[in-house]
């Protein structure tokens, strides 16, 4: 068993590479294919690297989904959520640092109206926390395929969603931008769709999943 420490570290080395290789993309003029790439195997490698540790949460909304789903203790929940901010803050100083201030630091604003943005983001979110809830948290999925499913959901939902909303489905990552950058356009959709997406999804994946002969392992650990 882990101690609390070491997966507080766990989450925010995971969030620090996700915010850092995603910005990182975009600063650099990455194209609207690359970016989403770079956001999906950065979750993807972390997923394997650090899920038998922390759960793999590596998102705000992620942790909140699955602690009122009734799979991640609460008592958990908010030292997660500030080590996954501090992991995206941390990722975005150092980007600055090494880029400058090239693309504003990469925050993710709406391209088109806040609402649009704010239900791509619950839609993404709501369908990338169902997948976590079904491939990390039930014990009758495949152990292996976690890192691939959420990497790939990552990549899926980036692609359709980035053009209208940026792409972010995490608060850190949006976050961690937007406090080193000073950049708050609209960042009220970045804090409120993923959360009540990611919510939902953990809530419907717990009423397809009640009543089965397997429980979800409660801290999602040793299932990543």
């Amino acid at each position: 068993m882990n101690t609390t420490t070491q997966k507080l570290v766990a989450e925010a080395i995971a969030t620090f590479t996700l915010t850092f290789a995603g910005t990182s993309a975009i600063m650099m003029g990455a194209d609207s294919i690359s970016v989403p790439v770079a956001f999906g195997f950065a979750l993807m490698m972390m997923i394997y690297a650090i899920g038998h540790i922390s759960g793999g949460h590596v998102n705000p909304a992620v942790t909140i989904g699955l602690t009122v789903a009734g799979k991640h203790p609460i008592s958990l929940a908010t030292p997660y959520i500030a080590a996954q901010i501090a992991g995206a803050i941390v990722a975005s100083l150092i980007a600055r640092a090494i880029y400058g201030d090239i693309a504003d630091l990469a925050p993710t604003v709406p391209s088109g109206s806040a609402m649009d943005a704010f239900w791509v983001e619950l839609i993404a979110t709501f369908l990338l926390v169902f997948v976590i809830s079904g491939v990390a948290t039930d014990k009758r999925a495949p152990a292996a395929a976690a890192g691939f499913a959420i990497g790939g959901t990552v990549l899926f939902c980036a692609i359709w969603a980035g053009p209208v909303s940026g792409g972010s489905f995490n608060p850190a990552r949006t976050l961690g931008p937007a406090i080193v950058g000073n950049t708050w356009t609209d960042i009220w959709v970045y804090l409120t769709a993923p959360i009540i997406g990611g919510a939902l999804g953990a809530l419907v994946y717990n009423f397809l999943q009640s009543g089965s002969e397997e429980q979800p392992a409660v801290e999602g650990e040793s299932h990543p």
